[in-house]
C-alpha cells in the first residue's frame, strides 16, 4: 500500500473495519470498501522513514499512529497478569470453594523445581571454580528436579481433567 500525501500531509485510513457491513454514526451503513481518511501531518527522520509529527525518533507505528506500548512495556506487563491471574484461579477454584490436592502439587512441584536449580547452578559453579562435587549431591539435585517437574505435570493434568466441561 503506497502513501497518499496532500500537501505535505500523509492521508492515512482512520479504520479498515471488518467484512462485514458497519453503522455510521449518523444511523446509516457503510460497506466494507469505503474507508474513512484521516489527516496525519508527515516528517522523515534521520533514516528517511516516515513518521508523525509528535514522534519520537524510533516510535513503533501503525496507520501512522504512534504506539505506546513497547515490546520491552507489555512483556512484563501480561507476565504478570498471567501469573497474577492463575494464583487468583488456583486460590478461589481449588482451595477456597472446594479443596483440590492439585494446589499442593503445583506448590511442591515449583518449590522442588526452583530448589533443584538453585542447588544445580550452585554446585556448577563450585566444580568449576575447582572444588570437588559428591556424588550424593549430584543425585539430589536429579531427584529434585525430577520428582519437581513431575509434580508440576501431574498438577497441569489435574487441573486439565477438572475443566473439562469448559472446553
Amino acid at each position: 500500500m503506497s502513501d497518499i500525501t496532500v500537501n505535505g500531509v500523509l492521508q492515512v485510513p482512520a479504520s479498515t473495519g471488518p467484512t462485514s457491513k458497519e453503522q455510521c454514526k449518523n444511523g446509516g451503513w457503510r460497506t466494507s470498501g469505503e474507508v474513512e481518511a484521516r489527516t496525519v501531518p508527515a516528517r522523515v527522520d534521520e533514516r528517511g522513514l516516515r513518521r508523525s509529527a509528535g514522534a519520537s525518533a524510533a516510535p513503533r507505528q501503525y496507520w501512522g499512529n504512534v504506539n505506546p506500548i513497547g515490546p520491552r512495556g507489555i512483556g512484563p506487563r501480561i507476565s504478570w497478569l498471567l501469573v497474577k491471574g492463575f494464583f487468583w484461579r488456583m486460590r478461589e477454584k481449588y482451595v477456597i470453594r472446594d479443596f483440590h490436592p492439585l494446589v499442593l502439587f503445583y506448590a511442591l512441584g515449583f518449590l522442588m523445581t526452583i530448589v533443584g536449580l538453585g542447588l544445580g547452578i550452585a554446585e556448577t559453579v563450585l566444580r568449576i571454580l575447582g572444588n570437588e562435587v559428591s556424588v550424593a549431591t549430584v543425585v539430589l539435585v536429579a531427584l529434585l528436579l525430577t520428582f519437581g517437574s513431575q509434580f508440576t505435570l501431574f498438577a497441569m493434568w489435574f487441573d486439565m481433567e477438572s475443566n473439562k466441561d469448559l472446553r
